[in-house]
């Protein structure tokens, strides 16, 4: 009797996993997203089989075909998520990227450090920061948070991040202006409210993270990325750095999501998360992750592991379907609309005494959450 291969599926098998995902596509479509290295091949044995991950991967192309109908965009964003893609849709995106991340930042250092040397220089380049501050030409995602900032603010920002992509940033400054340096980037980076908002006292406590982080940016020009990407190791430091990367920016943007309706659209200053994540060109992730991965392979820095990142990713998707039914239920008539409204839920999330009392109006209502 022959042994059934349970990691393949047969056509038929394919379909039928695929229906219960209510998804149905043509052998036709399957040929053409494997012709385009959208899907790893079927095995061909008298009789074609597929891989079992193949039904994931078709479920995720529907999808992402209906956001753009465009190959790359749909193979960069499923090399994202981990599945087997031809090398076209994300190689030459992160070679270039690491070749456009060392140009810059060499050149970043070299100009800082000479501005350090030279008062002349220096002014020369406060100026023209100033006055790129002034003309609001910054580059996304700092130009989505430009008009909260004043031109002053941009540009004393702007000098931070400059002096931190040189290795010229001092994480031991001056707890006074330590915070106010601090603040100032946050403010550009659209993290305002970072500090602001809470859910039962808790904080996103930006500051204590983001020193290392500028530190860590003195570093990124050293990073032999194209070199790597021929071993083994380097392919498992990328992978890895891809994950982390997805993981995490997809915990700030499901959370942002669950919490905007409530705390408002800057929401604990994860605005700027959720754009890189939902907006972002392909090119700007890429260097993120080139970014990424040189930090976690070289810096003390002391980042989180992709299994913490994973388990954050799969909190905030929970919670972003409570706040979905939540805001499903505010939006009825009756009793529910007074009662789960933005103010009433920022009041009860303040405390467990406020947050008790609206449970107990819920419960009163006889509402009943998942």
């Amino acid at each position: 009797m022959a042994i059934e291969d349970q990691s393949y599926l047969t056509g038929d098998q394919l379909h039928a996993k695929l229906a219960e995902q209510g998804v149905r596509v043509k052998d036709s479509e399957l040929r053409s997203w494997r012709r385009l290295g959208l899907l790893p091949p079927s095995r061909e044995s008298g009789i074609a089989r597929h891989p079992i991950s193949s039904v994931a991967q078709i479920f995720e192309i529907t999808r992402l075909f209906e956001i753009k109908k465009k190959a790359d965009f749909v193979g960069w964003q499923l090399w994202l998520r981990g599945y087997d893609v031809d090398e076209r849709y994300w190689r030459p995106l992160i070679e270039s990227s690491a070749k456009d991340v060392q140009k810059w930042s060499k050149r970043i250092t070299n100009l800082v450090r000479r501005a350090d040397d030279d008062e002349a220089t220096g002014d020369a380049l406060d100026g023209e920061i100033l006055e790129l501050a002034n003309t609001g030409k910054l580059p996304p995602p700092l130009s989505n948070t430009k008009r909260n900032v004043s031109a002053e603010d941009q540009a004393d920002a702007l000098r931070i991040l400059l002096d931190a992509i040189a290795g010229s940033f001092d994480p031991d400054i001056g707890l006074e202006d330590k915070v106010q340096r601090l603040n100032g980037v946050s403010l550009l980076m659209g993290m305002r409210k970072t500090n602001q908002d809470s859910v039962l006292g808790q904080r996103i406590q930006i500051f204590d993270v983001l020193p290392g982080i500028l530190k860590a940016f003195g570093e990124i020009q050293n990073a032999p990325i194209k070199g790597a990407l021929s071993s083994r190791a380097g392919m498992m430091h990328l992978a890895d750095a891809r994950d982390t990367f997805f993981c995490g920016m997809k915990a700030a943007s499901d959370f942002h999501a669950a919490t905007s309706w409530i705390f408002g659209t800057r929401a604990f200053g994860l605005k700027t998360a959720r754009w890189i994540f939902e907006r972002a060109p392909a090119s700007f992730q890429a260097g993120i992750i080139v970014c990424w991965m040189q930090v976690r392979a070289d810096s003390a820095f002391d980042t989180p592991s992709l299994g913490e990142t994973r388990e954050q990713a799969k909190q905030a998707a929970r919670l972003l379907e409570i706040s979905q039914e939540l805001r499903h239920l505010s939006q009825k008539s009756g009793p529910l609309a007074e009662i789960l409204t933005p103010k009433r839920l920022r009041s009860a999330l303040q405390n467990n005494e406020q947050l008790e009392k609206l449970i107990q109006e819920l419960h009163a209502s006889k509402v009943k959450l998942a």
